[in-house]
């Protein structure tokens, strides 16, 4: 996690200097341990470094080869660095030193604007090619690390790691871009595009995209995309498990630089823990200190598998676990609250486990956080039933959903399962179109009737249209092919929407996020993993619960149910933060009137204050987060009016 940011003019005038420092100024907090910047005629761009490897502390960045009339900002990690090394020597053009920003610079230089496809780990990164005329900038493959843009044609293109830094050095000015907002209020289109912003004008770059820019304009392109391929067939269970290990362990070896200063995060599912488990034998085989895991927990361990499997997990040695409960809340609420009040955007208020886990690790000197997002997609057995009905395999569809029942201890009978995974694997394409018109009117309504957003704001908007662009990428209830759904899945914005969110909370607290799960040679390898590998006998993750025997306990590996400790500890966290966010509500009123039922909030807080209700409290928390975000939204753009 470091900040990066640049101009380039494209009507011929000079870079201010000036503006390249103010834009390094909004991003000191994504960079503490230095700042640079260099501007040369039309260009210039500027860096602030949080160092979380060891060659990092070695770069100086703005990187330059003045002969070849390269620049660069690159905010990253590297994960193929001896290939891409060996590769580049043996074309000519080696590396004058072994620093991340080193090799992309060489990499661009060798590969041109090739270059991208061939660079594995997460980055975000623009290069100034003075020779070419233009910058070329791209971001990787989930967008681990964000990259936005303002450009006006023939004008000006800028970039940064925040908006704020757009504002601070583009002459941008301040126009909220309203449908972001609705988007907000109906939580499920946050995921409606990868490229939407709260601002008008400003753009996040997709994930897996370059962006070329120059006097001749601006062009997008993709360099990788979810591709599954045909099914790997190999001979044994035993095969597939010791074929996921060499990625899996890979990725959390790669994502383990960085020495004492990197911990994970440990929520007793199988994610997390797989994450732990190897490192933990990683740290050992290397002689390293124990790995350090941050945990919420219940005081009631018998009651609560969650934290009993977190507990089986800390009884490993080579562990030094921390754990957080809610009688420690009042510790960080303070840091907490502040922190909440100045959130980059207003969907980062939903992170209040990860927020405090983060908090907790900084003051303990932990600068880099592993996590196990976004396991769940990567192993998902998607519509497997349906397909199983499909392949006439009854039986064995009659016993996982079974097990699912039994795994998940409640839910639809496996009658039912059945039914509906026949429902959806034989209905005919002239009965989807049919009912495809009822299915978004149901959506419209449900939007409506489960949100606080004002009825006239969603119809102004065009709510529906959002909904409907959401929703119709693919044929409501068609089982698409094993392939077209994998690809589908780890396609889809909500990935994106989930990863740039850890991003933000994680850097708010001077913390680095990491994803070993979403490695691409873990997904390009899970693409290619049969049904009966991610799915069997009710038990989700298959492949991932017998790889890991021998590096996590039996009793975490092989428990029923997916509790999650988050409700537990936003109840406690509700208690305490509640007054203040009645009195944010009240203030923001007038703020928040054009767009959320006030009515709607009223009964809110009503039904909260009389019964603790949980699904209150979330819509009050959004709202006053919502509220007070346009507070700050107006009062900066009154400032710099």
């Amino acid at each position: 996690m470091s900040g990066i940011a640049g101009l380039l003019r494209l009507d011929g005038g000079p870079v201010d200097a000036a503006a390249l420092r103010r834009m390094a100024g909004a991003l000191a907090g994504r960079g503490p341990d230095a700042q640079g910047a260099w501007a040369e005629g039309g260009a210039g761009l500027a860096h602030c470094a949080f160092w979380t490897t060891p060659e990092a502390r070695r770069e100086s960045q703005p990187h330059r080869d003045a002969g070849a009339a390269l620049a660069l900002v690159f905010d990253g990690r590297l994960d193929n660095r001896e290939e891409l090394i060996r590769q580049l020597a043996s074309a000519g053009c080696p590396p004058r030193d072994d620093t991340d920003a080193e090799i992309v610079l060489r990499s661009y230089q060798h590969w041109g604007e090739g270059c991208a496809a061939r660079l594995l780990g997460d980055f975000a990164f623009a290069i100034r090619d003075g020779r070419q005329g233009r910058l070329f900038c791209a971001r990787d493959i989930f967008g681990a690390r964000p990259l936005y843009y303002h450009h006006r044609p023939g004008q000006l293109f800028a970039f940064a790691s925040a908006p704020a830094a757009l504002f601070a050095g583009a002459a941008l000015e301040r126009r909220l871009n309203e449908a972001r907002v609705a988007d907000f209020l109906v939580s499920e289109l946050e995921g409606v595009d990868k490229t939407s912003t709260f601002h008008a004008g400003v753009l996040r770059l997709p994930p897996a995209h370059t962006l070329t820019v120059g006097p001749s304009g601006l062009s997008l392109r993709r360099y990788w995309q979810p591709q599954p391929g045909p099914e790997l067939r190999l001979a044994s269970d035993r095969e597939y498990e010791e074929a996921f290990l060499e990625p899996f362990t890979q990725a959390v070896a790669c994502r383990l630089r960085g020495g004492d200063a990197v911990a994970s995060m440990l929520s007793g599912g199988m994610d997390s823990s797989s994450i732990v488990g190897v490192a933990r034998r990683l740290r050992q085989a290397a002689g390293g200190p124990p790995l350090r895991t941050y945990s919420v927990l219940t005081r009631d361990a018998a009651g609560c598998k969650e934290t009993r499997a977190i507990l089986d997990m800390l009884a490993l040695d080579g562990l030094d676990g921390v754990t957080l409960g809610a009688a420690q809340l009042p510790d960080i609420l303070p840091e907490l609250s502040q922190q909440t009040w100045q959130l980059e955007e207003p969907y980062d208020f939903h992170m209040i486990v990860p927020r405090s886990l983060y908090i907790l690790a900084r003051r303990q000197g932990v600068r880099v956080m592993l996590d196990g997002i976004d396991g769940d997609s990567v192993l998902s057995e998607g519509n497997h039933l349906a397909r199983l009905l499909q392949q006439g395999r009854l039986l064995t569809a009659w016993r996982d959903a079974r097990g699912q029942r039994r795994f998940y201890e409640g839910g639809p009978s496996a009658a039912v399962q059945l039914l509906q995974a026949m429902r959806s694997a034989c209905a005919p394409d002239w009965l989807r179109q049919t009912l495809r018109p009822w299915r978004h009117r149901r959506r419209w309504q449900a939007a409506l009737a489960g949100s606080l957003i004002r009825p006239e704001f969603a119809a102004t908007i065009g709510l529906r249209e959002r909904l409907e662009t959401l929703y119709g990428g693919a044929r409501p209830g068609q089982p698409p092919g094993r392939e077209g759904e994998i690809a589908a899945t780890m396609d889809h914005a909500y990935i994106v929407c989930g990863i740039e969110r850890y991003a933000r909370v994680a850097a708010a607290a001077g913390v680095e996020s990491r994803h070993p799960f979403l490695d691409r040679r873990v997904v390009e390898f899970c693409m290619r993993l049969p049904d009966a590998q991610r799915f069997r006998g009710g038990w989700p993750k298959h492949i991932l619960r017998r790889a890991m025997a021998g590096f996590l306990p039996q009793t975490v590996c092989w428990r029923y149910g997916k509790e999650h400790l988050g409700e537990y500890f936003t109840a406690a966290y509700a208690k305490l933060a509640y007054p203040e966010i009645r009195q944010i509500l009240q203030r923001a009123g007038d703020e928040l009137a054009q767009f959320v039922e006030m009515d709607k909030t009223g009964r809110s807080l009503h039904n909260f204050e009389a019964s603790g209700d949980q699904e209150a409290f979330w819509r009050l928390y959004g709202a006053a987060h919502l509220g007070n975000w346009l507070q700050q939204y107006w009062q900066a753009h009154q400032e710099s009016a």
